[in-house]
């Protein structure tokens, strides 16, 4: 949709962007087109779009497959989307809520354009999906496509990597511009390109491997020695901060 479209059914939907549901509309077509392509999507693969709005990618997914489906929060939107776009499979629920594992079975990508306030929140959910998807693209705010590309001994590298990383490949692919936005929102955009690993992680070690990661960050400026004292991990080395071990370092000592 063009500027012009988006304030036209704004108005015509008497609908005004909520910044409590982070409702910023992309606008700029070539990049709603360089974020589908990303995604990868062939004719039989199944879609669901988280956050859908007015349609934005929404339209560009329909061309490229017949299955998909989204999840859109906003009552007044969820009531248009299929307005627009008949025949389209609607959720009207809460993306933090949605239950996933209900209604996947076959593999599926996800792709959207989250709400700031609660992006890396769902990304996490998502990854602990036993179902998780086999790629996904979400456009999130910069600092957060930061850290979950970050590497060791960096500042962005944190509990949201380490939560992320063990499940995804995970690339920073384009850095996006406040103004192609409406309403322009204050802070800067980056879209993100998850690619599915198979998880080195059992139920059991995945449990405890966010329990020490959580416990260590807590106290990212201490040694690994003073954190964990006797229950260091025999793969650590006491001296070394958190922010200096490898997420590969992280699995190894949930494991032991």
């Amino acid at each position: 949709m063009t500027l012009t479209e988006i304030k036209r059914t704004l108005q015509e939907l008497n609908l005004r962007p909520s910044r409590r549901l982070g409702q910023n509309y992309l606008y700029d077509q070539n990049l709603a087109r360089i974020i589908v392509e990303t995604a990868r999507i062939g004719p039989a693969d199944r879609v669901v779009e988280i956050g859908p709005g007015l349609g934005a990618l929404t339209e560009i997914l329909l061309n490229k497959t017949s299955r998909l489906e989204v999840i859109e929060k906003d009552s007044r939107a969820a009531a248009y989307l299929p307005t627009r776009f008949p025949g389209l499979k609607v959720h009207h629920a809460d993306a933090l809520e949605y239950d996933y594992e209900a209604q996947t079975g076959d593999p599926w990508i996800c792709i959207g354009n989250l709400p700031y306030s609660v992006g890396s929140r769902l990304i996490v959910r998502l990854c602990e999906l036993e179902g998780r998807p086999e790629r996904m693209v979400f456009t999130v705010q910069r600092e957060v496509a930061d850290r979950l590309a970050a590497r060791p001994d960096v500042k962005d590298y944190g509990v949201l990597t380490l939560l992320t990383q063990p499940f995804y490949k995970i690339k920073a692919i384009r850095r996006l511009p406040t103004t192609v936005f409406f309403p322009e929102p204050d802070v800067k955009s980056s879209v993100v390109l998850f690619e599915r690993l198979e998880s080195p992680l059992s139920k059991t070690t995945d449990i405890r491997y966010r329990e020490i990661v959580k416990k260590a960050f807590q106290h990212r400026r201490k040694t690994l020695g003073a954190i964990f004292s006797k229950d260091l991990p025999k793969n650590l080395d006491p001296k070394k901060r958190p922010a200096e071990i490898f997420v590969e370092e992280w699995i190894q000592a949930a494991g032991l």
